[in-house]
């Protein structure tokens, strides 16, 4: 009986022992679920990585941020217009401590180098080419119109025709912001498409001879090298800038205007055999006569390319002077020739009034005369000579050069027809052409120089 007792007692003490205690379970479960938690705290996605070109930039809590960046960085650049952003952009969950979240402002640093924004505009398409964009079709249809106003025939004319030579549009699309300019610098691009190249200064060289054969004016001279004046001394080799044009647009302009126009009198010569040789005596004055003349004009970019008559009406006759000149020899005189250069050997190639002299005229040197006609007079050759020059000449239009021989030229600017060609032998006298308004020119008018070994003389010293 004792035996069994004690082997009860000691299988409950046994099963006593063999049983866990209760805050020890507890302990190890709690253990296991922090390590847990701390396993997941410190590697499960808590922020994007932001992705671009492949490569990691920046790191952010959401794409929320970045898109709100964009939308604050397009608002500064686009100025109330659309912005397309042009940008591919990727997301990356990653795990990052606090203080590895990249900035607000490096964020904003970090898109604006990597983006590409294209904005809506409207550009003006010339011949199929694209060649300026400005901020909308308004402003597009401004330029063309500013071009357009720019060339239209100033004064009392009747307008038939203002438009463009080239094919012009305007297309509206996205472009980079930077590439937008204003309806100004837009005109001043189509109008002029400004090239500056230099000139090497060289003996004989004035201002005003580099304009002329630049077709420039000296003020545009003056205004590209900062400076520079009239006053100032053009030292041989020095280099001064020309601003040469090449516009992208021709404005057309064709028009009517009515000009008042002298008839220039007639000079009726008789021979008198009782005045002394070489003596005159004028009998009858002469009077202008006066009549409108309607022309019709085409400029290209306010250029005069074509003047054509349609309709003159006399107003006033001419009055014919007449003057007697003696052929009366008295014994033992001589009267000496007035040949020669210099001495009046030259013949008017022109009758009219002289509208513009020689010399200075408005701060640029005028070295030519400019002699009033009516369009389509005809213009005589100064002297015997041979033509070598017989075509358009820049602002001078259509232009004859003829050389006398010796050093001396004679040239006829303006010219609305040429009746010669280079290497022609002319007498004097020969019609050469017809008067005109070609090249830069105001009003119809021959301009007409006297050039002495390559430097331009008063015409006046020359002619008889």
């Amino acid at each position: 009986m004792i035996s069994n007792s004690c082997s009860k007692e000691e299988a409950a003490a046994h099963r006593k022992l063999s049983r866990p205690s209760s805050p020890s379970l507890y302990a190890a479960a709690l253990l296991i679920l922090l390590l847990s938690f701390c396993i997941i705290a410190f590697t499960y996605p808590n922020a994007y990585a932001v992705i671009i070109d492949g490569e990691k930039k920046a790191l952010v809590k959401s794409p929320e941020i970045v898109e709100s960046t964009l939308e604050e960085i397009a608002a500064d650049i686009s100025k109330g217009k659309d912005l397309k952003i042009e940008m591919d952009i990727k997301y990356e969950k990653v795990h990052v401590g606090d203080g590895e979240f990249t900035e607000p402002a490096e964020l904003k640093k970090i898109l604006k180098s990597y983006l590409s924004f294209l904005s809506s505009a409207a550009a003006i398409v010339v011949d199929g080419e694209q060649k300026v964009w400005v901020e909308d079709e308004k402003a597009a249809e401004e330029v063309l119109e500013n071009l357009k106003k720019r060339y239209s025939p100033k004064g009392d004319v009747k307008l038939i025709k203002l438009d463009f030579k080239e094919e012009v549009k305007i297309q509206e699309g996205l472009v980079d912001p930077d590439k937008i300019v204003s309806v100004s610098e837009a005109e001043e691009i189509l109008a002029s498409g400004g090239k500056v190249i230099t000139h090497t200064i060289k003996k004989g060289d004035t201002l005003w001879s580099i304009a002329r054969n630049n077709n420039m004016k000296v003020a545009d001279i003056l205004a590209a090298n900062p400076g520079l004046t009239e006053k100032s001394i053009l030292k041989i080799g020095d280099e001064i800038k020309l601003v040469k044009t090449s516009p992208v647009v021709t404005v057309v302009a064709e028009y009517e205007k009515v000009e008042s126009k002298v008839i220039p009198f007639d000079i009726q010569y008789v021979n008198n055999c009782e005045l002394a040789r070489g003596t005159t005596k004028v009998v009858q004055e002469g009077e202008e006569g006066q009549k409108e003349v309607t022309y019709r004009v085409t400029t290209l970019n306010g250029i005069n390319i074509l003047a054509e008559v349609v309709k003159t009406e006399v107003i006033k006759e001419p009055k014919t002077k007449i003057v007697h000149q003696g052929t009366k020899v008295r014994d033992g005189i001589a009267i000496a020739s007035r040949g020669g250069i210099g001495s009046g050997r030259l013949a008017w190639p022109l009758m009219g009034r002289i509208t513009s002299g020689y010399g200075y005229r408005g701060g640029e040197f005028h070295g030519a005369i400019d002699i009033d006609g009516n369009d389509g007079d005809p213009i005589r050759s100064a002297e015997d000579g041979v033509v070598i020059f017989a075509g358009w000449s820049g602002g001078y239009g259509n232009t004859i050069v003829i050389d006398h021989g010796n050093g001396l030229r004679t040239k006829y600017a303006h010219c609305s027809q040429i009746d010669v060609r280079v290497g022609e032998t002319v007498s004097r006298g020969e019609i050469i052409g017809r008067v005109g308004s070609t090249g830069r020119a105001t009003g119809t008018h021959l301009h007409f120089e006297v050039i002495v070994n390559g430097q331009c003389k008063n015409p006046l010293l020359y002619l008889r």
